[in-house]
């Protein structure tokens, strides 16, 4: 599985929930935990990080802060205490640089973790997103905040439109323009 899905939500700075399309259901956005066996819950307000070694997760630093060592996270379904978690050096609330590692106290046995994706060509490309965060739709922005939703898991697809050193671009395109999921 490559790690470029979960990369696309962990790098991007204003993002406050998963946006949809207004012409399509909800139910079609919603996702199960086995739609992305890597997946990290990090604690109980939907967020997310994605194991990438038996030890390590990758997530964003402004979703890790209170991940202190002795705290739990589940992946799949094993529970496990951190060890340790590590910020970018350069990362500053709402600024660039929003990634983070946490080290686990034990090896995850029973998930595969994602394949770190290892090119520099994501741009054109369309990927997937998936959490238990805010909702809402491209016309009406969120709707529906992380406490609402109440920890439904939720998959979105858009089109990767730019690269930099410290992001990865996309936008929310609407009617015919748009993924069909996005």
């Amino acid at each position: 599985i490559k790690l470029l899905v979960l990369l696309m939500i962990l790098n991007t700075s204003n993002v406050a929930g998963i946006v949809i399309r207004h012409d399509v259901s909800d139910e079609q956005y919603f996702a199960k935990q086995s739609d992305f066996p890597p997946l990290a819950t990090l604690y109980n307000i939907g967020t997310h990080g994605t194991l990438i070694h038996p030890e390590w997760v990758l997530t964003a630093a402004h979703v890790g802060f209170c991940m202190e060592p002795g705290r739990k996270i589940k992946i799949g379904d094993q529970i496990v205490p951190i060890a340790k978690r590590f910020n970018h050096h350069k990362y500053q609330l709402d600024q660039e640089h929003d990634i983070a590692l946490i080290k686990l106290a034990t090896p995850i046995t029973d998930v595969e973790p994602a394949e770190l994706y290892p090119n520099t060509d994501e741009k054109g490309m369309v990927t997937w997103f998936i959490g238990a965060g805010g909702t809402g739709t491209g016309d009406q922005g969120q709707t529906i905040n992380y406490n609402e939703n109440n920890g439904q898991l939720r998959k979105a697809k858009n089109k990767i439109t730019d690269v930099t050193d410290t992001d990865i671009v996309f936008i929310f395109e609407k009617g015919d323009e748009g993924e069909p999921l996005e």
